[in-house]
């Protein structure tokens, strides 16, 4: 008997000697498999399909019909893996614009701009009509045009920047955010809404995990000299000027204790890790040394 008519019988109730025997052949039909489905999906009873039920000898007109059903099977099978496989992509975040060993700049809609710092990514989660949802990993200097067309809202590691037209330096970085707003204002927030701050120019504020706090002391050349290569040694920490050469190289560096705490002052070119270190290296009384794991070691002098 022709496989469809068999199928075809079956889906209908019939349960004769014939069929009984290539039962388990035909529910491991996958054009079986996918007619059940479509049926539950659909609410349908077993009944429903009884009349697509081929008589022993079917007509010609019943056969193209059965040809159709099949058809429309496959059809309604393909649109629906497709629906489900493209929904899953436009979910998930869209990466815009990426740095690696150098800064990069990218233009975003309506003449806005972002200069994204060193080993740092930009990702789109939602765009409308009126609204532009993004997501920084590391860290970023925003342009936005005040007739950009849309609101920015910016998603950074625990929190979150509302934009409409401003200029401010966003960093992103495991479970901490920071902002300094150059020009304009915004509103920087956790991302749970329990706590926010609307900022004015030269202010800069920083997010952890449950805590939403401004700056003090606040200079503008520290969170914006990496823009020209820089970095700003004024009064910071060994262990925070590490932090920061590790981000924006993408490296590991280890540091003796004795170290950590010294505070530095001037400035260095971030030309290359190496010569970054060793500059820091000599102000600290250190030396470094690069071992087999292709870590970076700073250590004290009389070590």
């Amino acid at each position: 008997m022709d496989p469809d008519r068999k199928l075809a019988r079956f889906l209908a109730g019939s349960r004769d000697n014939e069929l009984i025997d290539v039962e388990h052949e035909i529910t491991e039909d996958p054009l079986f498999v996918l007619l059940e489905q479509y049926r539950e999906s659909s609410g349908l009873k077993r009944k429903a399909i009884s009349s697509v039920r081929s008589p022993v000898l079917p007509s010609a007109g019943e056969r193209t019909r059965w040809v159709l059903y099949r058809a429309a099977a496959i059809l309604i099978a393909v649109s629906m893996i497709w629906l489900v496989f493209h929904l899953a992509d436009s979910s998930q975040p869209q990466l815009i614009a990426e740095s690696h060993g150098a800064r990069v700049d990218h233009e975003l809609p309506g003449g806005s701009e972002v200069a994204l710092r060193p080993n740092s990514r930009l990702y789109r989660l939602e765009e409308t009509g009126d609204l532009m949802h993004l997501k920084l990993k590391g860290e970023g200097y925003f342009s936005i045009q005040p007739d950009m067309g849309q609101t920015l809202l910016i998603e950074a590691g625990p929190a979150r920047i509302r934009v409409t037209g401003t200029r401010f330096v966003l960093q992103s970085r495991e479970d901490r955010a920071r902002v300094y707003l150059e020009e304009g204002s915004v509103q920087f927030a956790l991302r749970d809404g329990s706590q926010a701050l609307e900022m004015q120019p030269g202010q800069a504020a920083l997010a952890g995990p449950e805590e939403l706090k401004p700056l003090e002391d606040v200079r503008p050349d520290v969170y914006m000299a990496w823009l020209q290569n820089e970095m700003i040694l004024e009064q910071r920490s060994l262990e925070e000027l590490v932090r920061e050469i590790m981000y924006h190289f993408n490296i590991d560096i280890s540091v003796d204790e004795t170290l950590r705490h010294h505070v530095l002052s001037g400035s260095v070119a971030l030309d290359d890790p190496a010569s970054v270190l060793d500059d820091i290296a000599i102000s600290v009384g250190a030396h470094v040394e690069y071992d087999h794991r292709g870590r970076y070691l700073l250590t004290a002098e009389n070590q």
